[in-house]
């Protein structure tokens, strides 16, 4: 029971980080309506913050230990 609790709470973590995800890409995705350039900024600025916080995270080096 708790293997299989666990990987729905797995699921329901990675589905959540999907969402939040694609929310802040709605924030860059607005930058379309002031020009092609802001999108491109914007678009590049987000993918940055979420590789810094997915690949390069305090909490990623706990937990490699």
């Amino acid at each position: 029971f708790a293997a299989r609790v666990g990987r729905v709470v797995s699921m329901a973590a990675e589905t959540f980080n999907d969402g939040l995800r694609g929310y802040y890409f709605a924030f860059a995705a607005l930058g379309w309506l002031f020009s092609p350039l802001v999108f491109a900024l914007a678009t590049a600025g987000i993918v940055y913050i979420l590789y810094q916080r997915e690949f390069r995270s305090e909490v990623l080096d706990a937990l490699k230990g």
